[in-house]
C-alpha cells in the first residue's frame, strides 16, 4: 500500500481559473465504463458530454476478400498487381462506429424570460484524490458553486449545485430566477428517435438507436427545486426549474442525476430501468454518493505511486493514470478516443486500432499495478474471438487467430484494400497477453485464459510464415501500417511481435507441461527465425525494401517496444539507436517548421519509449520536454492527438506551415495556437505512452532482470521515486533516487519463487548489497546482483526513511519547463 498516494494525488488538482469552454478541454468523470468531460460553455452553468464504452452502432456490410493461398498466388504469377486486387474489393461505406450518449447542460439564470445579470466569475478544478469536478460562477447578485461526479456504483452522474453568495438584494424581492436543464444529442443522421419526454415523475429522457438492435435512453431527474414547462424539440427535452428567491430565507440548491442505459440486443423496458436508477440514486442522496466515489478513489490512490521533483511532470503523472481509472473498469476497454470524444460520430469511426494506438494504451496497465484494469481489454478481446477467429478460418485458412487491424465492438475486419493486409494486429493485442501473465503468474489464469488463446494468435503467424526462392523463413504477404511495399516481407513491425509471442508461447507450454504439435513447429521455427532486415546500420521497414523509405510509424522498433527483444545491452542496440536518432529525417509526417516533433498521432511516445529502452537520456528527454509537452500536452493535462506549435503572428504561423514534402493531412491537422491546441481532440493511447515511458525511467524488469533507475530524465528532476509498482515475476517494487545516487528498494516477491538478478546505474562498485533483513544480493558483474526470491518474501535496502525522496509539492497551476507554452491547469480569470 502507498499510504501517500491520497495525499500526493490532493496536491494535483487541476485548475483553471477560467472555465474551460469546449469539451476538448473539459474535466474528465468516469466509472470504469460510463462517464464523460465537465465543462462551461458560454451562457450555462456547466455541461456533460458523456457516453459509455459499449456505446457502437455495428453496422457492417461484409465483403468476399482474397484469401491467403490467393493472395500468394498473384504475387507468385502477376507480382506487382495484388494491391490493385485488394482495393477491388468492394465493400459498403458504413462501419461500426462508437457513438456518443448525448450531452447535459444548465443554462445561466434568467429573470423572466431575460437574463439575470451579467457573469462576472467562472472557474473549475479536478479533485483527482476525490475524483470530483467542482466549479462556480458569480453574477451581479448571487453566486453558486456545483460539484459533479460518477458514481462508481451505478451509472449515474450527479452534480449538486447551491448558493454559496446572496447579495442582500436578492433575497425577498421580486428577483426569482430560472435555469433551463436540457438533454440532448448533436444532429446525427444515423439515429431513430424511438420515445422522448418528460415523465409524471419528473425524469427527462430520449430513447433511441441507430436502425438495428441496440436501443440506448439517456435520462436525468431534478431533485430539490420545483421543476415544469418541459420542452421537447428535436433530440432535445428541456425542464425548467425556479430559484425561488422571492420567498426564500436563505441559499437555494438542488441536485441533478443523470444516466445512460444501453441495451445491446435492444431488450427490456429502458424508460423503467432509467427511472428506477434514477430514483435509486436520488433515495441515497448526494452526499452518500460523494463519500462512497471518494473512498474509491482514496483506495486507487493508494495502490501505486510516484514522486518526481518536477511538480508539474508528476501532476501530469497523477492525471492521466486518474483518466485510466476513470474509462478502463468496465467490461468493455475504450477504442480511440474512450470516453472522450463529443463528437457526434468519433473521426476514424473510434474504432479499436489494432496496429499501435490500442497497444499503446496497454502499455502501462501491467506495471501500474492496477490489476483491475486488465480486465476491460481481456474481456473486449473475448467478445472478439468468435468472429476473428470466423474470418481467420475463412481468409487465412487457418483455425487460428488474426486479429484486425480495424474493428468495431463485434470484431469485424473494418480495415479495407491493403490496410487490411497488416498482420500486426495479432502481435499487439498478444503483448498485451503476453505482459499480463509475466506481471501477475497465476497458472491456473494461465491455461485457462491466457495460453490458449496467445496459442491460437501464433497458430495464424505460422500460417503467415512461407519460403523465398532460397528456402529461407519469412512471413507474408503483410504490410507494415500505412507505409513500404505492398505487398511486404518479414516487415520488421511483425518480425518485433512474432518473436516475444512465439517464445512466450514455448516458455508457458513448458512450465504448464503441455506438449503439441504446434508448440513444436513454433519452437521449430523459432530455430530458424529471419533477422530483423537491416540496411547501413539502421534498421528498413521491410525485407522488400531496398534502404530507407518515407515512413509514418517507427513501427520498425518493435523489436525495442513492446517486444522487448533488443535493448540498450543487446548487440543490435547500435542498429535501434541509430535507427531512433534519424527515424524524423525520414518520416512523411513532418512538424511544423522551426523545431524537432512529429506530425504523427503516435509517434513520439513510441520514441519516447523507445530511447528511455535503449537507455539515451538526452533523446528520451526531447522527446518527453520538447514533443510531448512542447507540442502536444493541452491546459487540462491531456495530449492533444496531433501535436503542433504556438505562433504569435499569422506571418509566422504562415512560414510554420511551409513544409515541403510532408502528408496534407497531417500538415493541416496541426494547431498553430494555445486555444487551437486546446481544441484537439484526445486519443487515448498518448497518455499509455506518457505513463509507460515515464516509469521506465525508473524501473525496468523484462528479460528476468530487475533495473531501477535505468534511465533518469532531466525534465523529472534532480529526485524521483516509484512505490508498489509491478514487475515481471509478479513482483512489486518501490525505490527511491536522489542526486544521481540510489536511496532506496524494496521488493516483494509474488505467488512464484524469482530466480534472476537486480541492476542498478552509475554506482558505486559494490562487492554486495546487504538487505536490512540479512539477506545478501551478490554481485555477478558490474552494478548487477544476483536476486534469488521465495515465494511472498520480502527484502529491504536503504533507510525507508527516504522511501519518498520528494516532499509532497504545493497545490495550484504548476509549469512544466522553460519554453513549454502550456501548465498543468490554466492562469487568469474570467474577470
Amino acid at each position: 500500500m502507498f499510504k501517500q498516494g491520497p495525499a500526493r494525488a490532493a496536491t494535483h488538482k487541476l485548475i483553471f481559473e477560467n472555465s474551460p469552454e469546449n469539451w476538448q478541454n473539459g474535466f474528465p468523470i468516469g466509472n470504469g465504463m460510463f462517464g464523460g468531460l465537465v465543462y462551461q460553455p458560454e451562457e450555462t452553468v456547466m455541461e456533460v458530454a458523456f457516453t459509455r464504452n459499449n456505446h457502437w452502432r455495428h453496422n457492417l456490410k461484409k465483403w468476399d476478400r482474397l484469401t491467403l493461398s490467393e493472395m500468394r498466388e498473384i504475387e507468385k504469377n502477376a507480382p506487382g498487381t495484388l494491391a490493385d486486387r485488394l482495393a477491388g474489393e468492394k465493400r459498403g461505406k458504413i462501419e461500426p462506429c462508437f457513438k456518443p450518449g448525448g450531452r447535459l447542460r444548465i443554462m445561466l439564470d434568467e429573470f423572466g424570460g431575460a437574463p439575470a445579470s451579467y457573469l462576472f466569475d467562472r472557474h473549475q478544478e479536478l479533485d483527482l484524490e476525490k475524483g470530483e469536478v467542482t466549479g462556480g460562477y458569480e453574477l451581479c447578485g448571487k453566486a453558486m458553486e456545483r460539484v459533479t461526479i460518477a458514481d462508481q456504483t451505478s451509472d449515474v452522474i450527479a452534480t449538486y449545485i447551491k448558493d454559496t453568495f446572496l447579495h442582500p438584494a436578492q433575497i425577498n424581492t421580486y428577483l426569482s430566477y430560472t435555469q433551463r436543464i436540457e438533454l440532448y444529442r448533436l444532429y446525427d443522421p444515423d439515429v431513430v428517435v424511438h420515445s422522448i419526454g418528460v415523465t409524471d415523475g419528473g425524469v427527462a429522457y430520449i430513447e433511441f438507436g441507430f436502425g438495428e438492435e441496440l436501443r440506448t435512453i439517456i435520462a436525468f431527474k431534478v431533485s430539490g427545486v420545483v421543476w415544469h414547462t418541459p420542452v421537447v424539440m428535436g433530440c432535445s427535452v428541456s425542464v425548467e426549474i425556479d430559484l425561488d428567491y422571492i420567498n426564500a430565507t436563505g441559499p437555494q440548491d438542488y441536485t441533478v442525476y443523470q444516466t445512460m442505459i444501453v441495451s445491446e440486443d435492444g431488450s427490456g423496458d429502458l424508460l423503467a430501468q432509467a427511472e428506477a436508477v434514477l430514483n435509486r440514486a436520488e433515495a441515497r442522496g448526494f452526499e452518500a454518493i460523494r463519500q462512497d466515489n471518494a473512498a474509491y478513489w482514496r483506495s486507487f490512490w493508494e495502490q501505486s505511486g510516484v514522486a518526481l521533483a518536477n511538480p508539474a511532470l508528476e501532476a501530469l503523472y497523477y492525471n492521466s493514470l486518474y483518466q485510466y481509472g476513470a474509462q478502463s473498469r468496465g467490461d468493455v476497454a475504450p477504442a480511440l478516443f474512450g470516453l472522450w470524444n463529443a463528437e457526434r460520430s468519433a473521426p476514424w469511426c473510434g474504432r479499436y486500432t489494432g496496429d499501435i494506438n490500442v497497444a499503446m494504451y496497454c502499455w502501462p496497465l501491467a506495471p501500474i499495478n492496477h490489476p483491475e484494469m486488465l480486465e476491460c481489454m481481456f474481456k473486449t478481446i473475448e467478445r472478439w474471438i468468435p468472429v476473428v477467429r470466423e474470418e481467420t478460418r475463412k481468409t487465412y485458412e487457418v483455425d487460428g487467430l488474426r486479429f484486425p487491424a480495424g474493428c468495431g465492438l463485434r470484431g469485424e475486419e473494418t480495415a479495407p484494400s491493403m490496410y487490411r493486409l497488416m498482420s500486426c494486429a495479432s502481435g499487439f493485442y498478444m503483448d498485451f497477453y503476453r505482459k499480463a501473465a509475466a506481471y501477475y503468474p497465476d497458472k491456473t489464469q494461465w491455461r485457462d485464459r491466457i495460453f490458449p488463446v496467445m496459442l491460437d494468435a501464433a497458430r495464424f503467424y505460422v500460417a503467415l510464415a512461407d519460403r523465398d526462392d532460397k528456402g529461407q523463413l519469412r512471413f507474408g504477404p503483410s504490410w507494415s501500417p500505412e507505409q513500404g511495399a505492398i505487398p511486404a516481407w518479414n516487415s520488421n513491425n511483425d518480425l518485433g511481435l512474432i518473436k516475444p509471442l512465439w517464445e512466450a508461447v514455448v516458455k508457458m507450454a513448458a512450465e504448464l507441461g503441455i506438449e503439441n504439435a504446434d508448440v513444436t513447429k513454433i519452437a521449430e521455427l523459432l530455430e530458424e527465425f529471419p533477422a530483423y532486415p537491416q540496411m547501413d546500420g539502421e534498421f528498413i521497414d521491410s525485407a522488400s525494401e531496398k534502404g530507407r523509405t518515407q515512413l509514418c510509424h517507427p513501427g520498425y522498433l518493435a523489436c525495442v517496444i513492446p517486444g522487448d527483444d533488443v535493448d540498450a545491452d543487446s548487440e543490435l542496440a547500435p542498429v535501434a539507436h541509430k535507427t531512433l536518432l534519424e527515424h524524423l529525417d525520414h518520416t512523411c509526417r513532418k512538424p511544423l517548421a522551426g523545431k524537432i516533433g512529429s506530425g504523427c498521432d503516435l509517434t513520439w511516445g513510441w520514441m519516447l519509449a523507445a530511447a528511455v529502452r535503449l537507455r539515451d537520456k538526452q533523446f528520451a528527454n526531447i522527446m518527453l520536454k520538447d514533443v510531448g509537452l512542447c507540442d502536444f500536452v493541452k491546459s487540462n493535462a491531456m495530449f492533444s492527438y496531433i501535436g503542433g506549435r504556438v505562433f504569435k503572428s499569422i506571418e509566422e504561423k504562415r512560414r510554420g506551415y511551409d513544409v515541403p514534402d510532408t502528408q496534407p493531412h497531417s500538415l493541416l491537422g496541426q494547431p498553430g495556437c494555445v486555444k487551437a491546441r486546446d481544441y484537439g481532440m484526445i486519443m487515448v493511447q498518448s497518455a499509455g505512452g506518457f505513463v509507460f515511458s515515464l516509469l521506465e525511467t525508473m524501473l525496468q524488469s523484462h528479460k528476468n532482470q530487475i533495473k531501477l533507475f535505468p534511465c533518469v530524465l532531466d525534465v523529472c528532476g534532480s529526485a524521483v521515486s516509484f512505490h508498489e509498482l509491478k514487475a515481471e515475476g509478479g513482483l512489486t517494487v518501490s525505490g527511491a533516487w536522489s542526486n544521481g545516487a540510489v536511496k532506496y528498494f524494496k521488493l516483494q516477491c509474488g505467488p512464484y519463487a524469482y530466480c534472476g538478478s537486480l541492476r542498478w546505474f552509475d554506482q558505486p562498485d559494490a562487492a554486495e548489497l546487504v538487505c536490512a533483513s540479512g539477506k545478501v544480493l551478490k554481485k555477478v558483474a558490474d552494478g548487477t546482483f544476483e536476486l534469488d526470491l521465495q515465494p511472498g518474501e520480502v527484502i529491504e535496502w536503504g533507510d525507508p526513511a527516504c522511501a519518498c525522496t520528494v516532499p509532497e509539492h504545493a497545490a495550484g497551476i504548476k509549469s512544466y519547463a522553460d519554453g513549454i507554452a502550456f501548465d498543468y491547469g490554466r492562469k487568469g480569470t474570467y474577470y
